[in-house]
């Protein structure tokens, strides 16, 4: 019998408009999220994609 349980996880992306050209789109991000899941052991239940323009600029349009 197997008792194993995976660790359910949910993954969350941010774009950063500053970072996009660093090679951390939310497609890097994901990519390098999903392989971190698989070589763990978690089970992706949700993800969560943030496409903010900003953190610093509270004056949003």
């Amino acid at each position: 019998m197997n008792l194993y349980i995976p660790v359910r996880v949910a993954l969350y992306m941010r774009y950063s408009s500053n970072a996009q050209n660093d090679g951390f789109s939310i497609e890097a991000q994901e990519k390098a999220l999903r392989k971190y899941c698989k070589d763990k052991g978690f089970e992706i239940v949700r993800i969560y994609v943030d496409r903010a323009c900003t953190g610093t600029n509270d004056r949003r349009s």
